[in-house]
Order: C-alpha cells, then sequence, then structure tokens
C-alpha cells in the first residue's frame, strides 16, 4: 500500500546531514538459526534502522519522517572477499533506504571526513571482518549487530511549527491517528512514492495570489461571526504565531473554516499553500 499523501517529503530540503553508526549488540537470536549447522562460517545478523527527523535551527523540537527497522543474517566465511561483502550490503541497504547516502559521517571516517558511495560500504564491510576476527568473539559463529542510518534535516522554523500544529490537531480529532502515524512512517517508500512524496500537500509550495485574495475576513466575537461558521478549536488561538485571538478581533478564514491572524496567515501562504492545521489544499501558480 502507497504511503499517504500527509508524509513530510523526506528529500525537499537542502540542508541535511546522514550519520551512520555501527555497533555489536545484543538481541534475541532466533532458534532456527541457533540449530542451523555453521561450521567455520559466521553469521552477521545486522539489524538496520533507518531514521528520518526534522529539525528547526535550535535543534530543541523535531519531527519524525522516517523510522524503519529490518534484519537481515548475511553469512560470511573465513575467506570471503571484503568486497564481495561491500556488494552485498549496498544491494540491501540501498534498496530499503529513500535517501542518497552522500557525505555520510560515522562509521570510522578517516579524520572526520565524510564518506560516499563506495567508502561506505566498504568501511562497513571492514567493520563486521574485524568484528569476526576479534579475540572475544572467537567462539561466537552468530553475531548480532545494530547499523543505524540516520538523516537530520533542517527546515525553517515555521515550516516545522506547521507540521507540528498539523500533527497535534489530526491527534485532536482523530483517535487512530497517532498509530495511522507510526504505521506511515516505518513503511519503506519505493521511487514513485518518493516522487509523489515530494509534490505532495507537505512540500512547500506557494499558494496562487488569487487564492490568498479571495480568503474572507470575518471578525471573532465568542461564537457570533459576522462572516458565518469559523472552526471554534482554531479560534482560540492563532496556530502560526500561538498568540490568544482576542474577542473583537478581524481573523482570515480558509475553506476548510480554520482561522488564523491575517498577517500570518498571508505570510505562511507565500511558502505553503496548505492550511496550517487540517492541509487542506489552496489553489497553486502551477
Amino acid at each position: 500500500m502507497a504511503p499517504p499523501a500527509w508524509l513530510p517529503p523526506l528529500n525537499s530540503h537542502p540542508h541535511y546531514t546522514v550519520d551512520i553508526e555501527a555497533s555489536q549488540t545484543q538481541y534475541n537470536i532466533p532458534r532456527t538459526l541457533q540449530l542451523k549447522p555453521l561450521g567455520d562460517a559466521t553469521v552477521f545478523l545486522i539489524k538496520l534502522r533507518i531514521s528520518v527527523d526534522f529539525w528547526k535551527e535550535d535543534l530543541i523540537r523535531g519531527f519524525r519522517g522516517l523510522y524503519i527497522q529490518e534484519t537481515l543474517p548475511i553469512k560470511c566465511k573465513p575467506d570471503t572477499d571484503p568486497g564481495i561483502l561491500a556488494g552485498s550490503l549496498r544491494t540491501w541497504i540501498q534498496d530499503l533506504v529513500p535517501f542518497p547516502l552522500n557525505n555520510c559521517l560515522g562509521i570510522e571516517s578517516p579524520s572526520g571526513r565524510s564518506l560516499t558511495g563506495d567508502q561506505l560500504f566498504d568501511r562497513i564491510s571492514v567493520f563486521l571482518l574485524d568484528l569476526r576476527t576479534a579475540p572475544e568473539n572467537a567462539r561466537r559463529r552468530i553475531l548480532p549487530v545494530l547499523l543505524k542510518i540516520e538523516k537530520s534535516v533542517l527546515v525553517p522554523g515555521e515550516e516545522l511549527g506547521s507540521w507540528v500544529s498539523w500533527y497535534e490537531e489530526r491527534k485532536r480529532v482523530d483517535p487512530e491517528f497517532e498509530k495511522d502515524y507510526a504505521e506511515a512512517i516505518s513503511r519503506p517508500r519505493n521511487e514513485v512514492e518518493l516522487y509523489e512524496e515530494a509534490t505532495s500537500l507537505m512540500a512547500s509550495k506557494s499558494a496562487s495570489s488569487s487564492a490568498v485574495e479571495e480568503l474572507e475576513s470575518v471578525i471573532h466575537d465568542d461564537g457570533d461571526k459576522d462572516g458565518g461558521e469559523i472552526d471554534e478549536e482554531s479560534a482560540k488561538s492563532c496556530s502560526i504565531c500561538l498568540e490568544e485571538i482576542l474577542n473583537g478581533t478581524r481573523v482570515t478564514r480558509l475553506p476548510c473554516l480554520h482561522v488564523f491572524h491575517g498577517d500570518c496567515v498571508v505570510r505562511w501562504l507565500r511558502g505553503s499553500h496548505v492550511c496550517p492545521l487540517c492541509r487542506y489544499p489552496l489553489p497553486t501558480d502551477h
């Protein structure tokens, strides 16, 4: 099943880092694997954990866009060529990681330099083979390994704030949303889905000038609105600036009935074409 259109786009922001961490770990080994005769071979039981988190500049609160866990056993004989092992790792990992593995840090990158492409998988291969020959693993034939690939993306504060506001609003109106979101970000995404995601409602695209000019302005007055119905919950405070909306304040109403301070929503719609709370789309020029 394809991911829903409201997931945050993983590859639409230019400022990001990718951190790689590998470590020998302890977790339950499947009994079927324990009973297999391995001879002099070693099995690396690799748990791959891929995540994407979005942050604003102060790095105080993040927004998770992806969290995938997959496990793969890789059998390795004493004479296994490091290049062949690196190739097996590349095939498996690149099928699951939905973003370019460029400028990666960690996994013993030399002198703090970033790793790209072949260098990255060669380093992971060397790390695994070094584990196999470590004295403490001399009697072990199954080595559990945790491999973490973490992308941290820097986004403008207003954009991140809108995602958080939208998330909290969806949680408020839909008791199942938190579970649905966690399930959605735990599914791998293919190239077609990533393209659709980049042009989705969460991607940054300004509303058309005519759509902004046609928005209605109403006066908020505790249930008595001069321009008709508005969403009562959004009328308590402007979710863009987070300030209270006082009685008698003139607010701007979107077609979805959510209301905001006029200046706030006009500024917001210069960089986005969707409601900050419910993601209702306004027309764009494209």
